[in-house]
């Protein structure tokens, strides 16, 4: 998933894995979980960002999101037959 390599850039992982730190401060949690949860927000299209848009956790977020992606839907099954049937060769041209 390109989201999460760039949260790893980012140094944005730590929700990610789901659990706080000891270390950290319960503020500085919650304020990281919602950085996150702003970037991953902002790289969704508008069609799934409405899906999600009531979801306050990062770990909920992808909970949400794999489940909607993961799932062979019916949806997804239509869409790749469209790709498929409307695939054509090119020409080779000798």
């Amino acid at each position: 998933m390109q989201i999460e390599d760039h949260l790893y850039g980012r140094k944005l992982y730590l929700p990610l894995l789901g659990a706080k730190p000891k270390r950290m401060s319960n503020e500085d949690w919650v304020l990281l979980d919602r950085q996150v949860l702003g970037v991953i927000q902002l790289t969704l299209t508008k069609n799934v960002a409405s899906n999600v848009v009531k979801e306050t956790t990062t770990t909920g977020l992808i909970k949400i999101l794999s489940n909607m992606y993961k799932k062979p839907s019916a949806n997804n099954k239509v869409h790749l037959m469209k790709k498929l049937f409307n695939l054509k060769m090119k020409k080779v041209l000798p």
